[in-house]
């Protein structure tokens, strides 16, 4: 990710991805001209397009001695979404959702990262990927 935003940034598209995701907002389609140039500038020939559809994060006491509740449950419930886009073509070449929650058991203040959450999308979408 980090590559793909310096990417864009150093080739002066900007303005174009926000049309691109303006525009799939509108229509859901990506143009194919502003997928040539994000393509080209990212040296990839496939462009994967990530969402939420939803996402929260809770806590939930488990145990707990005269009153504090000394274990939790973190959890993070989720709905994502992904597509991944021939850029040449503008053709979806492959998109799946998903429905996960990501749960932590934890002493001590800790909550479900982005990160982690990320890590158990990635996965669960690379077993659905042909």
């Amino acid at each position: 990710m980090p590559e793909v935003l310096s990417a864009v940034n150093a080739q002066g598209l900007v303005d174009s991805c926000q049309h691109l995701y303006d525009d799939d907002q509108l229509t859901g389609v990506f143009a194919r001209k502003g997928l040539n140039r994000l393509s080209q500038a990212t040296g990839t020939r496939h462009l994967g397009q990530f969402e939420f559809a939803r996402i929260e994060r809770g806590a939930k006491g488990r145990w707990g001695l005269l009153g504090p509740s000394v274990l939790q449950t973190q959890n993070a419930p989720m709905r994502p979404f992904f597509r991944i886009r021939d850029a040449g073509s503008g053709a979806v070449a492959c998109e799946g959702t998903d429905e996960l929650t990501v749960s932590v058991e934890t002493s001590r203040e800790r909550a479900v990262t982005l990160q982690a959450v990320a890590r158990e999308t990635a996965a669960d979408f690379s077993r659905q990927l042909p």
